[in-house]
């Protein structure tokens, strides 16, 4: 079954990874057992786990929300004897058990080339995925909030300027299991946190303040939790730049559920361009995993056949639905064999680039033909942006001499439904045969020559 995203949220998403510009945020969601994947996150379980040790002190009246994290841990430092050093050593008994441990979600995201991941539990699952990744070797260090003014901390290297995703740094935004002192728990930890990072007193590693700070990052929220406070003012503290790329946002039912969600998600979607998706997230990370790979691997062939074909070419925009984007790289090989470039994103667009702004331009400007693919993956999304392009190719099309192509409407997948009805006034190329390919090539590089005869004519 398909996840709900758009085709434009897997491109920018690919695009910023493929850059190198795509920055990891792991929540307290996807930190989950990796024998009960199903099962509350691990901070709930902690949180419920203290709930169970204050009841049994006779406490556990004081206790109000008994999945909040921060507030079950701040009841227990001040209610129970032995108070932050109770508390400290729970969270560090509690943790012990997942150290050597990962889980599906941490593999996948593990493959990809992120050079900064940032987390906000104190487990190890991603540490443990690098460790499983042939060619990765982490840097990991961890923000200390109260640190021993005696004894400070030296930041350790940031991952080098060459291939840095060999060498990503993880990074603990709220402390450290191993140095149970610096981790985040209470309520009032939050506010001193907050405090101290907007002071810089200590400062951040210098490489995560200075990822943040750059106009083309791209962000990658898994579980974040933004329907807390804190960590909404945590990310307004941390992204002080006007943002320049979009980021993604992949949070829980419960997120959604919230009443105030509607006006978390315009802030953000406005002020910082992040967009706000309820995916599974096992799901999304396995294929996102497999959408960076198949990219990866057929990207470069289509560069470097493209960069063979000679000035003068016909450039042909492949308009298609990004789950078929496999057998459109393959038919786009075989149209650049014709002597066809083809439209690449990758190669003419900048970091950065909004492609709904761009669309028209690229259209217009860029290419001179549009190559619609449809298939069945078109009909079982209510609103893409191929419709978008296939409308403005319409639009166009009567501009042209008569007998002159510009839109080139194909079948890639029968189905009775098509073509679309937009289309439904041109001939299609029927690509579901084996002479598709030849016929569609041939429409395009004959109706080329035409053009070139009247230019020369004229």
């Amino acid at each position: 079954m398909p996840l709900p995203l758009e085709d434009q949220d897997w491109w920018t998403l690919l695009r910023a990874i493929e850059d190198r510009q795509c920055i990891l945020l792991l929540g307290p969601g996807v930190a989950i057992d990796p024998a009960d994947p199903a099962g509350d996150p691990l901070p709930v379980r902690l949180a419920h786990q203290l709930t169970e040790k204050l009841g049994q002190a006779g406490k556990g009246d004081q206790v109000i929300a008994p999945s909040d994290l921060a507030h079950v841990a701040q009841t227990y430092e001040r209610e129970m004897p032995r108070k932050r050093d109770g508390l400290e050593f729970a969270a560090a008994e509690f943790y012990r058990p997942y150290h050597d441990r990962t889980t599906a979600i941490h593999e996948h995201l593990a493959a990809l080339p992120f050079s900064l991941c940032i987390s906000t539990t104190p487990d190890q699952f991603l540490l443990n995925a690098f460790g499983k990744t042939p060619g990765k070797q982490p840097i990991c260090d961890f923000y200390h909030f109260k640190p021993d003014p005696k004894r400070p901390r030296p930041p350790l290297p940031a991952p080098p300027e060459q291939n840095p995703e060999q060498r990503p740094l993880l990074y603990g935004l709220y402390g450290s299991v191993d140095k149970s002192s610096s981790l985040v728990l209470t309520e009032s930890d939050l506010l001193d946190f907050l405090v101290n990072v907007t002071r810089k007193s200590p400062p951040l590693h210098p490489y995560v303040t200075s990822r943040l700070s750059e106009p083309q990052a791209s962000f990658l929220f898994m579980g974040f939790g933004f329907r807390h406070w804190y960590v909404r003012i945590l990310l307004h503290v941390l992204k002080a730049h006007e943002p320049g790329r979009s980021s993604l946002a992949l949070e829980g039912t419960d997120f959604f559920q919230y009443p105030e969600h509607p006006q978390t998600a315009l802030f953000f979607s406005k002020g910082y361009l992040i967009g706000f998706h309820d995916v599974p997230w096992a799901d999304f990370a396995a294929e996102l995993r497999q959408r960076f790979e198949v990219d990866s691997a057929t990207r470069p062939n289509l560069i470097a056949a493209n960069e063979q074909i000679p000035t003068g070419a016909p450039v042909a925009f492949l308009c298609h639905e990004n789950r078929d984007k496999p057998l459109v790289e393959s038919l786009a090989i075989e149209l650049q064999t014709c002597g066809i470039k083809v439209w690449l994103d990758k190669q003419n667009l900048r970091a950065g680039d909004r492609w709904p702004e761009l669309i028209p331009n690229v259209l217009e400007k860029q290419c001179d033909y549009v190559v619609v693919l449809q298939s069945p993956r078109m009909l079982d999304k209510p609103e893409s942006y191929c419709f978008l392009e296939i409308d403005l190719a319409a639009k166009r099309q009567p501009k042209f001499f008569p007998g002159l192509r510009y839109l080139v409407p194909t079948i890639v997948e029968a189905d009775p439904r098509l073509p679309l009805e937009p289309l439904q006034p041109f001939h299609c190329i029927d690509l579901t045969v084996p002479s598709g390919i030849g016929a569609l090539a041939q429409t395009i590089l004959d109706d080329w020559q035409k053009r070139q005869a009247m230019k020369t004519a004229a």
